[in-house]
């Protein structure tokens, strides 16, 4: 089964009370990153950290950059 969300946040929330195996965002959303997402992710549920995936056209910050050149995640380009 794949739930999806409009925002990070949601996400966040529903994660709290839902077992999955995959995690799936994009670097660029609305209202938080990609990279701020993944920080979020791993301070509430550490054992999805390496499960996540993180889609990108491209870096446009330094930050972000720096966030996709981690090792701790694994990248899909778009």
């Amino acid at each position: 089964v794949v739930q999806g969300f409009t925002d990070a946040e949601s996400a966040l929330a529903w994660l709290a009370s839902h077992a999955v195996d995959i995690v799936v965002t994009d670097l660029m959303m609305p209202g938080m990153s990609g990279a701020e997402f993944a920080e979020r992710l791993e301070s509430s549920h550490p054992e999805l950290r390496e499960s996540l995936i993180v889609l990108t056209g491209g870096a446009v910050s330094a930050e972000a950059e720096a966030f996709l050149a981690s090792d701790s995640i694994l990248v899909l380009e778009k």
